[in-house]
């Protein structure tokens, strides 16, 4: 029976990227597949830059190149065949959907999507259209949708806006576990714009400068507010690669949920969170579950807040 391994072939979706296991019949064979799964990425990367059928070929060639680019450097064929046969015999495969926040696209997860990979599970990183005034939460629900197509045992995490987007995917899909990484947590007919004065954002945002011994009053600072504590490497290609637009259609949209999905829910706050604070976070993830039924794990703190390219590899 063929046997899974973690080496990642491209799938083209409508949006953004999926990612999908080569299988072999022997795990003697992984080296030298390596070798053709690499030739057969190159193949479709070049197949899909033609400009025959992206929507938006521009940043669509970014994102793709970086996808190609990162499973050369981080998955190479000596670890592929480092893995024992007990290691991918055993190892329970699900498709991770990575859902972005706003003004961003599916690079947020570059370092997340090889680690998912290497422990032998598919990845789904779909590009939303954030820059589309068309575009409000169903087009964005459809994107993720359209990017899932058959896939089944699905984890959705979402992060940041994505948190309006994931559970309206869980109505649509069957889906075994959402986590929300620093997300925002809607209430029913609540839109994206109003959320932040809902949950007294700005006064949080406000306390915890004052904490931090910065001023409350500063104007927003990406490098103070964002990229902090993130590695200056990877701070470095989110400035060359340039922050990508934001429509303001898909906050004005009502979300349109009664209750939360009957899903189980992790929520993981981030400790050094600058922008949306740890007590913050607390509050509004209790407050929001005590109010309505919701199947959630208690908040856990990550070791370091890195908003903008989580997780920060330290």
């Amino acid at each position: 029976m063929p046997r899974r391994f973690a080496y990642p072939l491209l799938d083209r979706t409508k949006n953004g990227i999926a990612v999908r296991l080569l299988e072999v019949e022997d795990v003697d064979e992984l080296a030298g597949r390596a070798v053709e799964a690499r030739a057969t990425v190159d193949m479709r990367v070049d197949e899909m830059f033609l400009g025959r059928t992206l929507r938006r070929p521009r940043r669509s060639v970014r994102t793709h190149r970086w996808a190609v680019s990162t499973v050369r450097e981080q998955l190479t064929p000596d670890d592929i065949a480092s893995q024992t046969p007990a290691d991918i015999a055993s190892a329970k495969v699900a498709t991770f959907v990575l859902i972005h926040g706003a003004a961003s696209d599916s690079w947020y997860w570059h370092l997340v999507v090889p680690e998912v990979i290497a422990r032998g599970h598919d990845v789904v990183a779909p590009d939303l259209p954030s820059d589309d005034d068309s575009a409000g939460l169903t087009e964005y629900t459809d994107a993720v949708v359209d990017a899932i197509g058959d896939r089944t045992d699905l984890v959705v995490v979402a992060q940041s806006l994505g948190g309006f987007t994931a559970p309206l995917v869980c109505v649509r899909v069957p889906v075994s576990l959402m986590v929300l990484v620093a997300a925002m947590v809607p209430s029913p007919r609540e839109s994206a714009g109003a959320w932040w004065s809902n949950t007294g954002h700005e006064q949080a945002r406000r306390e915890q400068a004052l904490r931090d011994g910065r001023s409350p009053d500063a104007g927003f600072d990406p490098m103070v507010d964002f990229f902090h504590d993130v590695r200056a490497d990877v701070v470095a290609e989110a400035f060359a690669r340039g922050e990508r637009a934001q429509s303001e259609t898909v906050f004005e949209d009502p979300w349109p949920l009664e209750s939360w999905p009957d899903v189980p829910t992790r929520f993981l706050l981030c400790r050094d969170d600058r922008f949306f604070p740890a007590e913050f976070q607390r509050r509004v993830v209790a407050d929001r579950s005590a109010s309505r039924p919701m199947r959630w794990t208690a908040a856990t703190c990550l070791r370091s807040a890195v908003r903008r390219s989580w997780p920060n590899g330290s």
